[in-house]
């Protein structure tokens, strides 16, 4: 029988995402984005895998322990008591498996979630600072905007670095300095990086709540060992979270997670195609709803 989690994955509807070759968006800020999206169907379909995985070896123990002992009926070199030994050696070990993968699966698969939306997260984070330093080093006269005229960089520092570095250095600059005295969470954290370049805009209530929640849950699983603190509970008291408790992501969860990166890569492409006049096409990439 086909388990809930497993029914769960089988309802991803993943499609291609292109931008139209004629387009006059450049190649620099557009294939950070695309890079992401082919990123986040890859951890999916492994997630995929991983659940199937686990999930048909729960199935399989009653199939294995036959083909086990049946191999060991034709294990003529070692002795009656030996062969048995190696037989009941790797049954055990067998079990332990099964054990753990029916384990996981009634927990609700935590440290895959977990792993998952760092993933994610980390991989946005990469896509968007690859994106704005695109624009640092294809139009430099940017740089004279009054954004960056008042930053401070070390000169040592910036002449050792080649010209990628640097614009990374200048990217890290005017993030720290627009930062100073503020915590920006959730999609502030990249808006307001976005905003000197022009490519800052409204954001939807429900997209601005699912990073507020993920960006919050992905600093207790990187700093916290996935147990909630003080700061969690309050920030997202949606969660019905209590401090010391467990912070697990439910499928459904990551479901909405999944789809508020979509929307929001969509927001960042069709920002894109304001600043140069072109066009895009980002099929949609959302999970179907779960029956």
């Amino acid at each position: 029988m086909e388990g809930k989690w497993l029914k769960t994955f089988r309802s991803f509807r993943i499609g291609r995402t292109s931008m139209s070759e004629r387009s006059s968006i450049p190649i620099y800020t557009h294939k950070p984005l695309m890079r992401f999206l082919e990123h986040q169907e890859v951890v999916f379909r492994l997630l995929h895998l991983c659940v199937t995985g686990m999930t048909a070896l729960q199935e399989l123990p009653d199939y294995m322990d036959m083909f086990i002992k049946a191999g060991y009926q034709y294990r003529q070199d070692l002795p009656d008591a030996e062969a048995k030994s190696e037989y009941d050696r790797e049954r055990t070990e067998f079990q332990q498996v099964a054990a753990l993968a029916n384990q996981e699966e009634t927990r609700g698969f935590p440290l895959l979630y977990a792993h998952t939306l760092v993933s994610l997260w980390s991989a946005l984070e990469f896509a968007i600072e690859d994106v704005l330093v695109g624009i640092l080093c294809n139009e430099p006269q940017i740089l004279r905007e009054p954004a960056f005229s008042k930053l401070k960089v070390l000169v040592a520092d910036f002449e050792n670095l080649d010209r990628d570095e640097r614009m990374r250095l200048v990217l890290s600059e005017i993030s720290r300095d627009r930062g100073a005295g503020r915590r920006a969470q959730g999609v502030d954290h990249f808006e307001y990086i976005l905003a000197p370049f022009g490519l800052s805009g409204p954001v939807e209530d429900q997209v601005k709540t699912c990073f507020w929640t993920m960006h919050n849950l992905r600093n207790v699983i990187v700093h916290r060992f996935s147990v909630a603190d003080s700061r969690l509970v309050e920030s997202c008291p949606w969660l019905n979270l209590k401090s010391g408790d467990p912070v697990i992501i439910a499928g459904r969860q990551l479901e909405e997670f999944r789809k508020a990166f979509c929307i929001y890569v969509n927001y960042l492409a069709r920002r894109l195609a304001t600043r140069y006049g072109g066009a895009v096409t980002l099929p949609e990439i959302f999970f179907k709803p779960s029956p």
